[in-house]
C-alpha cells in the first residue's frame, strides 16, 4: 500500500496541466558542463529520476521523505531560475499540488508501474 501511494504521488508530477507535460524539466540534473553555476548555487540537486530510483529500491523510509524531496525539487528550481520562468512557475504550481491533499489526488493519473 505504502509503496502504491509513494508511486501515485510521483505519477502527480508527469500531469499535463493546461495542455503542457510539467516534469520534462525535472526529470535529470542539468547538464555540468552547461549550467557549471547550478552546481556552485543549488547545495543538493535533484531530479524526479533521482526519486524515482529511491522509490524503486524502497530507499524512503517515509512518505515525508518522498516529500521533502519533491520539495527540494521545486525549491531548488525556484532557487535556480528568474521568477518569471515558464520552470519557475512549473515548480511554484507543483509546490501548491504537492501541498494540497485535494488538488494531488485529483490530478494523479500516472504511476510508475
Amino acid at each position: 500500500m505504502f509503496r502504491l501511494f509513494l508511486s501515485l504521488l510521483f505519477g502527480f508530477v508527469l500531469l499535463a496541466h493546461r495542455g503542457r507535460i510539467l516534469s520534462e524539466p525535472f526529470l535529470q540534473k542539468p547538464p555540468k558542463k552547461k549550467y557549471p553555476d547550478y552546481y556552485v548555487i543549488i547545495q543538493q540537486p535533484i531530479a524526479l529520476d533521482d526519486i524515482k530510483k529511491r522509490l524503486e529500491t524502497n530507499q524512503y523510509p517515509s512518505l515525508e521523505a518522498v516529500k521533502q524531496d519533491f520539495e527540494l525539487l521545486f525549491n531548488n528550481a525556484k532557487q535556480y531560475n528568474l521568477p518569471e520562468s515558464q520552470i519557475f512557475l512549473d515548480a511554484k504550481d507543483l509546490l501548491v499540488c504537492l501541498n494540497n491533499d485535494e488538488c494531488c489526488f485529483i490530478i494523479i493519473f500516472v504511476s510508475l508501474s
